[in-house]
């Protein structure tokens, strides 16, 4: 299990540089196969979810982690199916509440389960 750390430094310095936040795709876990959120040892994912289970705005970085949680998520290979296929291709692109929350939705119905 390898260990990538600072994805919130990471976030933060993309942000204020003006760069774009799609190239985040690390989070540091502490276990095998899909890491749930609640394993990310940064703590800067579980304030992300924790806002957007709040049903308030996200920011640029929340989004961003956010995106790079579910994207690892979904490329777990225990995953399969067309739904799994069209949430791999989408999850890249999420770059608003809106966004995620569809993307979220998508994933219950396909009985995928990230939060």
């Amino acid at each position: 299990m390898a260990e990538t750390s600072g994805v919130l430094a990471l976030a933060v310095r993309a942000y204020l540089d003006g760069g774009a936040l799609t190239g985040m795709r690390e989070l540091v876990m502490v276990t095998e196969g899909p890491g749930y959120w609640m394993a990310e040892t940064s703590g800067a994912l579980a304030l992300a979810v924790r806002a957007y289970l709040d049903g308030g705005a996200l920011t640029p970085i929340e989004i961003a982690v956010l995106r790079s949680y579910f994207e690892q998520w979904i490329a777990a290979p225990g995953f399969t199916g067309p739904e799994v296929a069209r949430l791999r291709a989408s999850a890249p692109q999420l770059n608003s509440r809106r966004a995620v929350a569809e993307w979220v939705r998508q994933a219950a119905e396909a009985g995928i389960d990230p939060l």
